[in-house]
């Protein structure tokens, strides 16, 4: 001990003052002998004592024998007034709810989506005094019951009395339900950037309305704006209609009160607040109340398609959705389903662009990865261009050049490969090419173009270990993860014999825990590799 003591003072390390609770360990024992110890303590260095902003604070004990502690460094920062914002806390309060039917049962005297916001807007000066008379501080409320425990277990350390000690479980309860709240309140907090949103606030309220309109103006038009283009009337044509009568009924109907409430439940609790400061777990929690205005003014929307507020700098959006948004792959699906389409009229049913006698597919599609099928005539190639160009002024969407490639036998003749040149200004790849990771090329194949699937093998043997795993460890990691490489690869093509040959060995030398090289005597018999069966014995899969 007087080592230690000697090491701290060498390092110029000095304790931190500690409060709360003065004893961190009790053993929770209902009736005396009941033992409490101070088992838990910091230490500082000269640079933060001489701050002296470093403190820590013992908590009451919930279930554990250890008190929490918090070790909290204070620095003072003012940001501005906060805004007034929904907490999810609120709604464990039992007269919350009367103050929510209290400001909506109102009488409307607006249009339904005004109406909303007025009681809202109502609403919220309504909780603020709520919660500042009634809800009260969740952080001094803790704080008094943390007192009042701590006070009560002091008598109890003194003298053992049992109304004292139901006393103590009474504040406990009480203590707990404010733990609660304090849990909701801080996973909501983190769940929005507090800071990233008021300091952008306060420094609008300074500007004029007219500098305010005109700044949302240049950013959401630059944000949904484009180049502009034109659906080509030749492309529409090419997609029959595929919605029926009852479909498109049902589409256009009106809003009902379940699908509404099922679309509220899907946004997150936690999400950020609007500008009215009322996230949506308001609404899901209170949606027995304010669920049928919701209702009008949705209906209201979809009739009229106006909603409250001032009007400004209009501008049409030519964008179209951002990545990320839910309906961006349903709306890319259909504009391929043109080019699609398209590419299958011109290309199937003309004998222009044959390549061969047999039966040929005109493209493969998949996302954005596009391949095309034909013959090297001039003529084939600028009806495809034309076609991808009908398509890029619809869909707004362009040829990336610098990944375009167009592939030809070996054997060609350079004038068709200077043709082709001069009409795509693609460059020219090299078979074989991979598509969606297979392998592709004329000819037999070869074993070149899968040792990258042999490499990526090789990289996981050489990560783990093989000796220091027993062969069960080893045998888990060939069945269900090794041998699962290259399923991809085996239900699209054929892998040629040498190469699976090459992955058994090295499952095999895996397995016996040699090296990729060296081989292991098994046994007698003098085997040097074990045979993957196809069925029964080790259950490998061959």
């Amino acid at each position: 001990m007087e080592e230690f003591n000697a090491c701290i003072n060498d390092c110029h390390m000095a304790p931190v003052s500690t409060s709360g609770h003065k004893y961190t360990w009790c053993n929770n024992f209902e009736s005396r002998p009941r033992t409490w110890q101070t088992l838990d303590r910091f230490l500082q260095s000269s640079d933060l004592l001489i701050s002296g902003n470093l403190s820590a604070h013992a908590l009451h004990r919930s279930f554990s024998d250890h008190s929490p502690i918090i070790l909290s460094w204070n620095n003072q920062s003012y940001y501005g007034p906060r805004l007034c914002r929904f907490q999810r806390m609120w709604t464990r309060h039992e007269s919350f709810k009367a103050q929510v039917l209290h400001i909506w049962q109102r009488p409307r005297s607006h249009p339904p989506i005004i109406d909303i916001c007025m009681k809202l807007k109502s609403l919220r000066y309504a909780l603020k005094q709520w919660n500042s008379t009634i809800f009260g501080n969740i952080f001094t409320q803790k704080k008094d019951l943390e007192n009042d425990i701590l006070r009560i277990e002091s008598s109890l350390q003194a003298q053992w009395d049992p109304s004292s000690h139901s006393e103590l479980q009474s504040f406990k309860a009480k203590w707990h339900e404010i733990v609660i709240r304090e849990e909701i309140f801080w996973k909501q907090k983190m769940g929005i950037r507090w800071l990233k949103e008021e300091v952008p606030l306060l420094f609008i309220r300074r500007q004029g309305s007219s500098a305010i309109h005109q700044a949302a103006i240049n950013h959401l038009s630059s944000l949904l704006s484009s180049e502009p283009h034109c659906v080509r009337e030749e492309l529409l044509s090419l997609i029959p209609p595929s919605i029926q009568d009852d479909t498109n009924a049902f589409l256009i109907a009106p809003f009902s009160i379940d699908e509404l409430a099922s679309a509220a439940s899907f946004i997150p609790a936690d999400s950020a607040a609007g500008i009215d400061g009322f996230s949506s777990s308001f609404f899901t929690s209170q949606w027995r109340i304010v669920g049928n205005s919701i209702l009008e003014a949705a209906n209201d929307f979809l009739l009229h398609k106006k909603l409250p507020g001032v009007y400004k700098g209009f501008f049409s959006s030519s964008r179209g959705l951002r990545q990320g948004d839910p309906l961006s792959p349903s709306l890319f699906i259909l504009a391929e389903e043109a080019l699609s389409r398209g590419l299958e009229n011109m290309i199937s049913f003309d004998a222009r662009f044959s390549t061969t006698k047999a039966t040929c597919p005109s493209h493969l599609l998949f996302a954005d990865d596009l391949i095309i099928f034909t013959n090297a005539a001039r003529k084939s190639l600028n009806l495809i261009l034309k076609i991808i160009d009908i398509y890029s002024q619809s869909s707004g969407q362009q040829l990336n050049l610098a990944k375009c490639r167009y592939y030809i036998k070996s054997k060609a003749p350079r004038e068709r490969n200077r043709v082709i040149d001069n009409t795509l200004h693609f460059i020219r790849g090299l078979f074989p090419m991979t598509y969606l990771g297979v392998p592709i090329g004329p000819g037999q194949r070869k074993a070149a173009p899968f040792l990258p699937l042999v490499d990526r093998i090789k990289v996981c043997l050489q990560g783990w270990q093989g000796k220091l795993l027993s062969q069960a460890g080893r045998l888990i990691l060939i069945k269900h993860v090794l041998s699962s490489m290259p399923i991809h690869l085996l239900s699209a093509i054929s892998i040629p014999k040498s190469v699976l040959s090459k992955i058994e060995s090295l499952f095999a030398n895996f397995f016996w825990g040699s090296s990729e090289f060296a081989t292991k005597n098994i046994g007698f018999l003098g085997i040097n590799f074990v045979v993957l069966c196809p069925k029964g014995g080790l259950e490998f899969v061959n």
